[in-house]
């Protein structure tokens, strides 16, 4: 059994961590392979003791991070339990961890100082989740069996902090006798040194609030800390701001549009194409004086007390769907096959965490979402995983888009007299009459408008006045994007045709280090129409003046620079992994056709082959290097050495320890000038002498062999 003192407390530090895991978590399983490895610890071969990188700690991340996972695909029922499910796995490496480096050497530096900063992390991260999952304290009295007798989860916490304390200084005391004494004070050199102690009681206060600090400080802010952790993990409560909940009033895409100056990213799209007309919100009734929703308003009860009439069909504004292998398949849509890649690869700001931002002809989408809000028009929203984790979108070059066609909803104009008759005059003025020519039609309103309105960012209705489209259309001559979009589709209904208010952005900035980014900025936020044509089904409809579509403004070098950046961390944050087979395969085949696609790669590729294959026959048949002798020292070297190093020992004690990178030279003169402390049995200048004859009796006679063999 091969056991050292830095084993025996590293090994205590990390079995007290496994106690404490196995005690508040139902996930103990997961905890086997490092405690089998630390009770197999002693009984290791030397093959396995080895100096362990930073390579083999990364790589140790990975079956945690693939646990965390697929446990994050279960659906968590409660805000603490999200919280202590990450801190568990967080802990579970960092003890594993621990555990890797008590399998280095024996002897190696530094070996007990990252096992015990691997203890304390993982005691951290379990003091962390102490509160999500123990908040219940009749759980940790049944976890302990000591029932009502059980200690406070954060006092067993504590104590445990201070354990790992103590092992920490009991592994560290001879490393810290080393250290040279305070010059400042005859008294503090005569008991050690004063630095050594304030070193002592600085680690102790360190560590101790390393462990519980963080802990016990959350726990006042816990409910806050823990709702911004399970919104950013699990995605509750998903934001959908103005313009993109359901409702839109007048002014809400503008307010988008001016977040923080309109500079700041909404979403980035990955792909080769260019995402144009994302959608985010459809909405298909208009109520005057209060703006665009999703479906209409529930119906209100009768003057007489009798119950208020049924929804009629096609009112409903929505349905829950579950994804299936996290895909959701728009209805009425081509099927997506299995082979098939996505289109785009769509990551959205925090902002709008909680909406799909999809194209017209989007088939289906895939993600992490669980449960899914599905709207009318195929607008989906999470209900359960935010979209800022990524997400992919399929589309299909035609689609026969002709479902809801036929929904009342989309041809339904407000029972508002003023507002049809402004409807009646424009539809006069721009001279526009129901044909077989849909696409004629839409580009003479957009003419109308372009001739007749100016585009402007802010305007200002009369709070007292009729509905703000009356306003825009009888009074106005000037508007935004939400005005020429409302008015349009009310007038494409007027006229007979089925028509959709949508809001959502423009997405055609293509970042100048990246020919598969783009970016859409919150000043691409736009609003617009869709119609339904008999020969096409639905198309896009664009009314707003040319001067006011949302243009790409181009970043500045640094500003382009910085996005490449982020949008490089986000294409590897929202990676699905479990396509990572079926991505590599597809690389695999690229790269061999593109070799085979030309004879002078295939010779390259077998010169490279044949050079590698001949480097290797090489090795094989080398002979084995002579391991190069130890170096012994002769008797009497070896008996001044060691009556030395049994002097140094008592100096080291009192303060006089030679450091690490000084010479004996250099020690035999700094002992001469130094003043002997009190209570010191052994003459200074008798050890300097001694340590001047150990250098000249071990170096200066090697460096005189040396020279005469050389000669």
């Amino acid at each position: 059994m091969n056991l050292d003192r830095e084993m025996v407390i590293g090994g205590l530090g990390v079995a007290l961590v496994y106690a404490l895991l196995i005690l508040v978590s139902p996930h103990w399983p997961y905890l086997l392979p490092g405690m089998i490895a630390l009770a197999v610890l002693p009984f290791a071969p030397a093959a396995l003791r080895r100096p362990w990188g930073t390579i083999a700690f990364l790589v140790l991340t990975l079956p945690f991070a693939f646990s965390h996972q697929g446990m994050g695909e279960q659906k968590l029922k409660t805000i603490s339990a999200s919280v202590f499910h990450g801190t568990f796995f967080a802990a579970c490496y960092c003890n594993t961890a621990a555990v890797l480096s008590l399998y280095a050497p024996l002897g190696t530096r530094q070996r007990l100082v990252r096992t015990m900063l691997f203890v304390a992390s993982a005691l951290t991260f379990a003091g962390v989740g102490f509160p999500g999952w123990l908040h219940r304290l009749k759980v940790w009295a049944d976890a302990t069996g000591l029932g009502e007798r059980a200690p406070h989860p954060h006092v067993v916490l504590l104590v445990a902090a201070g354990v790992v304390v103590l092992l920490l200084v009991l592994g560290l005391r001879s490393d810290l006798r080393t250290l040279p004494a305070s010059k400042a004070s005859p008294a503090s050199r005569g008991e050690g040194g004063a630095l050594r102690k304030v070193l002592v009681g600085a680690l102790f206060l360190v560590a101790l609030g390393f462990g519980t600090g963080i802990s016990l400080s959350v726990r006042s802010n816990y409910e806050r800390i823990s709702q911004l952790v399970f919104e950013l993990t699990r995605g509750i409560p998903l934001r959908a701001t103005g313009g993109f909940s359901d409702q839109a009033a007048i002014g809400d895409v503008m307010a988008n549009k001016s977040w923080q100056g309109g500079r700041t990213i909404a979403l980035r799209a990955f792909g080769e194409q260019r995402p144009g007309y994302l959608r985010g919100k459809v909405f298909s009734v208009y109520v005057p004086r209060q703006g665009w929703l999703v479906a209409p308003p529930p119906p209100a009860k009768q003057p007489d007390g009798a119950p208020a009439p049924k929804p009629r069909k096609g009112s409903v504004g929505r349905q829950t769907v579950e994804a299936e292998e996290g895909r959701v398949a728009f209805p009425g849509r081509p099927a997506v096959p299995g082979d098939a890649e996505p289109e785009h690869r769509i990551v959205t700001s925090r902002r709008y965490n909680a909406i799909y931002f999809t194209p017209l002809r989007a088939t289906a989408v895939d993600s992490k979402a669980e449960r899914l809000a599905l709207y009318r028009g195929n607008i989906l929203r999470s209900l359960d995983a935010p979209t800022e984790g990524g997400y992919f979108v399929h589309r299909a070059p035609r689609v026969p888009l002709r479902r809801e066609a036929d929904d009342p909803l989309y041809r339904e104009l407000p029972d508002d007299p003023q507002l049809l008759e402004a409807l009646d005059r424009h539809i006069e003025r721009a001279k526009l009459a129901r044909g077989p020519h849909l696409r004629r039609l839409l580009m003479q309103l957009a003419e109308h408008f372009e001739a007749n309105y100016e585009y402007k960012f802010g305007i200002d209705f009369r709070e007292d006045g009729p509905d703000a489209i009356v306003q825009f259309l009888s009074e106005k001559a000037h508007g935004h994007c939400e005005l020429f979009a409302s008015s349009g589709a009310m007038i494409l209904r007027r006229l007979g045709y089925a028509s959709r208010y949508v809001t959502g952005f423009v997405c055609e900035e293509k970042n100048a280090y990246d020919d598969e980014l783009w970016i859409a900025r919150n000043g691409a936020a736009h609003a617009w129409v869709e119609v339904y044509d008999q020969r096409e089904g639905w198309i896009t409809a664009e009314f707003t003046p040319s001067a006011g579509l949302p243009q790409p403004v181009p970043p500045s070098s640094l500003e382009s620079f910085l996005d490449y950046l982020r949008g490089q961390w986000q294409r590897f944050k929202s990676f699905q992994w479990r396509r990572l087979p079926l991505e590599a395969a597809y690389a695999l085949r690229a790269g061999i056709e593109w070799v085979l696609a030309a004879w002078w790669r295939i010779a390259i590729a077998l010169g490279l082959l044949l050079v590698w294959l001949f480097r290797w026959w090489r090795r094989r048949r080398a002979p084995a290097e002579e391991a190069a002798p130890a170096r012994v020292l002769s008797p009497a070297v070896s008996a001044l050495r060691e009556r030395f190093l049994a002097l140094e020992a008592e100096l080291g004690q009192a303060g006089l320890g030679r450091s690490p990178a000084e010479t004996l030279l250099e020690y035999a003169k700094r002992l001469r000038a130094a003043e002997p402390p009190q209570g010191l049995a052994h003459d200074l200048g008798q050890v300097a002498e001694l340590s001047e004859e150990l250098a000249l009796a071990r170096y200066a006679r090697e460096a005189e062999s040396s020279a005469e063999i050389s000669s």
